[in-house]
């Protein structure tokens, strides 16, 4: 067959080794955390709960390998470039051969919550993921009018979801599956959440904490395995379905697709405009089996303010469990399309313009693009993946970003002048308030279960309701000159920011009615504002 071809063929392979770590903030105690919800007219917080864990320590080995063939075929006009990328991971936990670590086995305790240590040595639990993968690449350009001045561009690629090796949604690590809340590798320190109402005012919570059950000044165990034997083993908060952790083609993805026109406008000067589509699948679902959508109660809550979208702001549908399946979890990490439609898109259009003339280098662009998402019939089949957020569909307004580069170097003075122009959009910005009892229960009919006081963290606005922070607007300049003597001098000064812009970085985005604007801590009063001015002088010597 005629035409020039490019054949590669590579061979990649690591392993990553660390240790995972976690520990009460006082070995004497179980208390992890002591979480308030406001405070009191004279100043003392206002208890809402605790968290009580143990210690955990534990070593993992990531081990990810891949084996890649590619082709570029050009014949006449046409040039086709083509694919294929086997990867295989693997996880383990406890010790590592390869590398000689200790060879203690994933740990839990000592700590007053759990007196004997618990050491997890159950080979089936010490395996992690096993997936398989081929994954195709390819892309095509074609000269489309034979002239060498238009190219029209197409490219579509799979790419498999790298995983961390700790931390990761789909980490295996026995010590890690004993969370309290957040699926695998969530954030909420390790243990559970318990109420604390603190009715003596002495700051301390009176009550036996071994004891999961309500009891003195707090609340029932939001996890109640937590700490427990089963069958002589720990009874783990999260499990995962071998369907999603084994096999071939299981493991969350994306499609990339692009396409776009390149157009040359006169000598080294072109005009390029391109979309782009990104679209994910196999995604997860944690499904706690102890509950069914059943066991969970809708209610609505209605915030008015001034500072919100026409005064106020109603949330419909959130849910809280009934109290009789408070602190029952039996959590499976399983694919989400066993409960039915999700869907994660990006689309996007980016143009450019870029030249290059007697020393002049010229380019410019912007870029726009939005996500959509929808997990509705997923939060309708378990209500308990996303209680308090309604927000299962989500369609993003289109944010645009607009950069600019010029570069300039004046003949014979050796000296270089550049500039860099950035217009960003700011972020969506939310408000997120802590719905009391006190205004669930009207609507609820009931008390939240488990004695809580407060829902934490509950987004007030819509997506489309959400303001969108400060455009940031940056000029920074580069001036340097270049000496010329037994080697080669470049002594240049920097301007960042020149135009000292100070748009708002951050928000506080926390929502509290009881703090007016203009107050410290109040709604999206700045925490950060762009960096002033700065002036860099750099020198430096090549001989």
């Amino acid at each position: 067959m005629k035409g020039a071809h490019n054949f590669k063929v590579g061979y990649q392979d690591a392993r990553f080794n660390g240790t995972r770590n976690r520990f009460p903030n006082n070995p004497t105690t179980p208390i992890n955390t002591f979480t308030f919800s406001g405070f009191r007219p004279d100043g003392t917080p206002i208890p809402s709960s605790i968290t009580v864990g143990a210690p955990i320590t534990s070593r993992f080995v990531l081990h990810p390998l891949g084996v890649y063939a590619q082709d570029s075929w050009t014949h006449g006009r046409l040039t086709l470039q083509g694919g294929v990328r086997f990867d295989w991971t693997t996880s383990k936990f406890g010790a590592d051969p390869h590398f000689a670590l200790d060879a203690r086995y994933p740990q839990i305790g000592p700590s007053p919550i759990i007196p004997v240590a618990i050491q997890i040595t159950d080979p089936a639990l010490l395996q992690g993921v096993n997936f398989k993968d081929i994954t195709p690449r390819g892309a095509a350009s074609y000269d489309l009018f034979g002239t060498g001045r238009t190219a029209l561009k197409v490219s579509v690629g799979k790419y498999v979801r790298t995983l961390t090796g700790d931390g990761d949604p789909l980490d295996m690590n026995p010590v890690n599956r004993v969370l309290n809340t957040g699926g695998p590798g969530g954030t909420t320190p390790f243990g559970t959440t318990r109420a604390w109402n603190d009715a003596n005012g002495n700051m301390v919570p009176d009550c036996d904490l071994r004891n999961a059950a309500a009891n003195g000044e707090c609340g029932p165990y939001a996890n109640q395995i937590f700490g427990r034997l089963i069958n002589g083993q720990v009874g783990f908060t999260n499990n995962f379905d071998p369907a999603v952790v084994r096999g071939w083609g299981v493991r969350p993805f994306e499609w990339d697709v692009s396409t776009a026109v390149q157009q040359q406008l006169g000598p080294k000067v072109s005009f390029e405009v391109g979309y782009f589509r990104r679209w994910f699948g196999n995604f997860l679902a944690t499904d706690n089996r102890a509950v069914t959508a059943a066991d969970f109660n809708p209610f609505n809550v209605t915030v008015s303010d001034p500072r919100l979208p026409d005064g106020s702001a109603t949330l419909t549908n959130l849910y809280n469990v009934t109290p009789s399946k408070f602190g029952q979890v039996d959590n499976i990490v399983t694919a989400a399309s066993q409960f039915g439609k999700q869907i994660q898109h990006w689309n996007g259009v980016d143009t450019s313009i870029t030249g290059r003339m007697r020393g002049l280098t010229l380019r410019v662009g912007s870029s726009t693009g939005r996500t959509s998402l929808n997990s509705c019939d997923i939060r309708a089949a378990l209500p308990e993946t996303a209680p308090t957020n309604p927000f299962c569909a989500v369609n993003n307004p289109f944010l645009t970003d607009v950069r600019g580069l010029a570069s300039y170097t004046v003949p014979k003075a050796d000296v270089l002048l550049s500039v860099n122009v950035f217009s960003l959009p700011g972020g969506l910005l939310a408000a997120n308030t802590n719905l009391t009892n006190a205004q669930v229960a009207p609507s609820l009919g009931r008390n939240l279960a488990g004695n809580v006081p407060l829902l934490a963290f509950v987004n007030l606005l819509a997506p489309e309701n959400q303001p969108i922070g400060d455009r940031t607007n940056q000029i920074d300049l580069r001036i340097a000159k270049v000496f010329r003597f037994a080697g080669r001098a470049n002594v240049g000064l920097d301007v960042y920011n020149l135009t000292n812009a100070n748009p708002v970085q951050s928000y506080n985005t926390a929502f509290n009615a009881a703090i007016p604007a203009g107050r410290p801590g109040a709604w999206l009063q700045p925490t950060g504002i762009l960096a002033p001015r700065l002036f860099k002088i750099s020198i430096t010597y090549d001989f």
